[in-house]
């Protein structure tokens, strides 16, 4: 099979795949260097003006994410204030000018994409409003031309349920938000790559310039190490087959399940692929992190696995499978 050519691949993407901090704090930076030289640049601030709202929702959801895992204790946007932000110019208007200049008000498209107006957007419960705003996002697939306001319709359906979520903190709220947090990384890790060739652009024939807008080394951190999973209650995941001597040593298992849940998870061998915890090796509580180490596992079975007995959802990282 031919590869892909290398220039097509968004590096952007591939290495924020296995770490939330990682993805976090590199495109955190790339913004703050966007903002800082767009201060001096008009072209720069085109660029950020345009990138600013997909890291507005993915700074969201990652604050929600982690004041439901108990990892941060400052207030968040609330809800309510994100309903009086749909209707400011940023958003609601900005989406309805952007539409219209394609598919004019009351054309046929139009009128499909706005049945009712603004109606549906401003009035009804909650979930009714994120519904209308995620619907938005939906109907906005079927239109290519409208493929960047697509990406930001979705960006704040993100940003809307996850706050919802985080407001209610109900039981599944942890993997949803994990689960909006990753699609909003790939938004935002597409919208860098189109910046990215923004910046190609401008500084073609000054090329070193470029490289003034990336901290690679975040990318390259050990953090980037960790892979990620969710574990369901009563769940048994194998990490591991075929364990010989020395293959456990080194490994490091962090429990990321919030205090609340009482998620305690298993990490045992055994000789059955999903079999459960049989007494022999390590718990970890949450928030816990620890390196594995063979002899705590007693006589060395097949398969590395991970129990989780609790009635809650959970999940943890590993580093160095």
């Amino acid at each position: 099979m031919k590869k892909p050519w290398i220039f097509i691949t968004n590096t952007f993407e591939v290495n924020t795949r296995n770490s939330r901090p990682v993805a976090f704090s590199f495109f955190t930076d790339f913004k703050a260097k966007l903002e800082a030289a767009s201060l001096t640049d008009p072209a720069i601030l085109i660029i950020f003006n345009d990138y600013l709202p997909f890291f507005t929702a993915l700074e969201g959801i990652y604050m929600n994410l982690l004041m439901i895992e108990g990892e941060y204790e400052g207030r968040t946007l609330s809800f309510e204030d994100l309903l009086e932000d749909l209707n400011d110019i940023d958003h609601l208007r900005k989406w309805e000018g952007k539409i219209r200049a394609e598919f004019p008000e009351d054309s046929p498209t139009e009128k499909e994409i706005f049945p009712n107006k603004r109606t549906p957007f401003l009035q009804g419960t909650y979930e009714n409003r994120v519904l209308t705003v995620k619907t938005l996002a939906q109907k906005l697939l079927q239109y290519p031309a409208l493929s960047a306001t697509q990406m930001e319709v979705q960006s704040f359906a993100n940003l809307m349920e996850s706050t919802r979520e985080a407001q209610q903190n109900h039981e599944g709220s942890l993997a949803n938000l994990r689960t909006l947090f990753e699609n909003q990384r790939l938004i935002i890790a597409d919208e860098t790559f189109g910046a990215y060739g923004r910046l190609c652009h401008i500084f073609r024939t000054n090329r070193p310039m470029i490289a003034n807008f990336f901290d690679l080394t975040i990318l390259r951190d050990s953090g980037a190490d960790w892979e990620e999973f969710d574990i369901a209650s009563g769940e048994v995941l194998n990490l591991m087959e075929d364990v010989q001597a020395g293959d456990l040593n080194g490994i490091k298992i962090r429990n990321t399940s919030p205090a609340a849940s009482g998620v305690v998870l298993y990490i045992y061998t055994t000789n059955v692929i999903n079999g459960g915890w049989n007494g022999a090796g390590i718990t970890l509580n949450p928030g816990e992190e620890k390196t594995l180490d063979e002899n705590d596992f007693g006589a060395l079975q097949s398969f590395l696995n991970v129990q989780n007995q609790s009635g809650n959802a959970g999940g943890f990282e590993v580093k160095g499978l």
